[in-house]
């Protein structure tokens, strides 16, 4: 079965009770994804499990990219962010999911007080607006429902890697 199928089978399962405070905490998260594009001129992608529903923030590098089309922000009527996976290596984009499947299961299998304690990330290959291949660092981070729910909202952000530019953090 393809891996986008065992996904939204994942995903699908997931309980949402419709007492919970989404709302007030989707604007919250909402307003993190966008700082994470502007602050690392990344593309943030939020979506939402329980809705369907993403928001997608443009940094500078989406304009690399050649996506956005001069626009800050999108919403679209799904979990997968197919603009931009377009644009990413067929072959990376298969083992990007097949990891974020294998990601999810375990990241399910946490106690829900441990969930947001773990996030993924990897080398992706996407192409430029020009047709070429650019080296690019995918992160993705599950953040789970008010009131320690299930997992609720995706966060992947596609940033510009440059090789020998990482810089470990100061302690």
């Amino acid at each position: 079965m393809d891996t986008i199928k065992k996904l939204n089978r994942a995903f699908s399962t997931l309980d949402f009770s419709e007492q919970q405070p989404y709302a007030d905490s989707l604007e919250t998260y909402k307003t993190l994804a966008h700082n994470y594009a502007c602050t690392e001129n990344a593309i943030a992608v939020l979506s939402d499990l329980r809705t369907h529903v993403s928001y997608i923030y443009y940094g500078g590098f989406a304009h690399t990219l050649g996506l956005g089309k001069g626009q800050q922000e999108a919403i679209v009527s799904s979990i997968w962010e197919e603009e931009i996976f377009q644009r990413v290596h067929p072959d990376d984009l298969a083992s990007k999911h097949g990891q974020e499947l294998c990601f999810f299961q375990f990241v399910k299998r946490q106690p829900s007080s441990r969930r947001t304690d773990y996030y993924l990330s990897s080398p992706l290959r996407m192409k430029n607006g020009k047709g070429s291949y650019l080296p690019v660092w995918h992160r993705i981070f599950y953040i789970t429902g008010p009131s320690q729910g299930p997992l609720w909202l995706g966060l992947c952000l596609y940033s510009p890697w440059v090789y020998g530019q990482l810089t470990p953090a100061v302690v």
